[in-house]
């Protein structure tokens, strides 16, 4: 582990991006894919829906004298100014790497709380799980996967914010596509009926036929004409 001082730490860029904690500088694991894909939903979410603030990627906050924090995501008010800000975030997110240790990202998380911030999401996009902390709470699992922030007045299914699995986002665009064509005759079909076209959707991924085959016998399914 490296050391610097505080001063060389603002002044230099790493890559990736690394925490300074107490004259040390912590590697951060970022840069995988699956990471990546999450921050980017995270962002576009947050940015929908609370664009009376500023939601930024990747940023330094000074959380003490001697230590500065990077977050995933986190939303700021439009009125701090400084490029490294040592004031809480209204919500601080962070995203969980396969080669994240409980101890170190526990400790960073108390850090945060003790710091001021009123919100933390943590969101674990590889087992699909999210928690919130806060002062009051602590960390908590997110109730019925539903992320909250009472300070921006929001909420989230968590499963918004992960990336789906390759076979899952094909389910989940060929669904969006019949609600879209056939929003009407959505209403009169059965679940059951919905499943077994989409298991056929299923064997033509594994056998990596034309995925618009199974549109096209879903769309003749549900209006045979």
């Amino acid at each position: 582990m490296c050391t610097a001082t505080i001063d060389e730490y603002l002044a230099t860029s790493y890559e990736p991006e690394c925490e300074f904690v107490d004259g040390r500088l912590v590697d951060r694991h970022t840069g995988l894919k699956t990471h990546s894909h999450a921050l980017t939903h995270v962002m576009v979410w947050l940015y929908e829906h609370v664009s009376a603030y500023c939601v930024l990627p990747i940023l330094r906050v000074r959380t003490s004298p001697t230590c500065i924090r990077v977050a995933d995501v986190c939303v700021l008010s439009k009125d701090v100014d400084d490029e490294v800000p040592d004031t809480p975030p209204v919500l601080w997110v962070e995203i969980l790497s396969p080669d994240d240790c409980f101890g170190p990202f526990q400790r960073k998380i108390d850090e945060l709380l003790k710091f001021g911030v009123p919100t933390i999401w943590i969101v674990d996009p590889y087992e699909r799980q999210a928690w919130i902390g806060t002062p009051r709470t602590g960390i908590v699992e997110a109730e019925g996967d539903v992320l909250r922030c009472e300070a921006l007045n929001c909420k989230c299914r968590s499963m918004r914010l992960v990336p789906r699995r390759r076979r899952q986002l094909f389910h989940h665009n060929i669904v969006v596509l019949i609600e879209h064509a056939h929003r009407d005759q959505m209403a009169s079909l059965r679940r059951n009926q919905i499943g077994q076209h989409l298991r056929v959707g299923d064997q033509i991924l594994r056998q990596q036929q034309n995925p618009f085959a199974t549109i096209h016998r879903i769309f003749r399914f549900v209006d045979p004409a």
